[in-house]
């Protein structure tokens, strides 16, 4: 009997079988601050799990795609022209 697992993005409802890539956990934690007291954090982290997509649009990661390789620049007219004189030169002798 094959075993199935599903991944649940606590953010969107995103369901995805099988294969955690893309999925993220995050941990949540409160930490209180005041003039008057030095700041104290809850002892409790909560934990969600939550697809690339969420944590991009929510503004917790950053991650960018990778650029695209640019296209070769086109040889400009003073490129060619030199290659013809060489061409023709190397031709005649």
């Amino acid at each position: 009997m094959p075993v199935k697992n599903l991944y649940i993005c606590d953010h969107c409802e995103k369901t995805q079988e099988n294969e955690p890539k893309g999925m993220h956990f995050i941990s949540i934690r409160v930490q209180e601050s005041s003039p008057r007291y030095s700041s104290s954090f809850s002892k409790e982290m909560h934990k969600q799990l939550w697809c690339r997509k969420c944590l991009v649009e929510v503004g917790i990661v950053d991650w960018k795609q990778p650029d695209a390789t640019p296209p070769p620049t086109p040889p400009t007219l003073e490129d060619m022209i030199i290659e013809i004189v060489e061409n023709t030169v190397a031709n005649r002798e």
